[in-house]
């Protein structure tokens, strides 16, 4: 899969569950990040040069108007260019971000943490699901649910 691409191919994950972007818990949608990553290889990312990576962050931040505490689950993609062209490397990111009302137990937590390879993947979930942030949220219905993707 090409990283342009992969906001497509993730929307059909979602799409196959039954279930909209809208309605996805963090359990359900952190599950589909995972399987995503552990599936789906980026072409033209190479893994051991932190080309194919996710990033596990959390925290209260202000989007537009509304401040709200964010739990999100980014895959960053880092491409090889040919050596003929201007740059060296693209890259771009598709971010599935969980937003909720921020009650002030949540205010204060904040932080991220990086999956380097699918190598890493098992310990990187074991970490999420450990995670105050997630403990804290797994329960709760998210005000709104966003899936983005763009270059860096």
């Amino acid at each position: 899969m090409k990283p342009s691409k992969s906001l497509q191919v993730f929307k059909r994950m979602i799409k196959d569950t039954g279930a909209s972007i809208s309605a996805q818990s963090p359990v359900q949608g952190l599950r589909l990040m995972f399987d995503f990553y552990r599936d789906h290889r980026a072409e033209g990312c190479v893994v051991e040069e932190d080309g194919d990576m996710l990033l596990f962050q959390w925290g209260t931040y202000r989007w537009d108007d509304d401040r709200t505490f964010q739990l999100d689950v980014t895959r960053q993609f880092t491409e090889a260019l040919p050596e003929d062209a201007d740059d060296d490397q693209v890259m771009s990111q598709l971010s599935l971000t969980f937003h909720f009302a921020p009650p002030s137990e949540l205010g204060t937590l904040s932080g991220d943490h990086w999956c380097r390879t699918p190598e890493d993947l098992a310990d990187f979930e074991t970490f999420v699901a450990n995670s105050e942030a997630f403990r804290s949220t797994a329960s709760l219905k998210p005000i709104r649910v966003t899936l983005q993707y763009g270059e860096v």
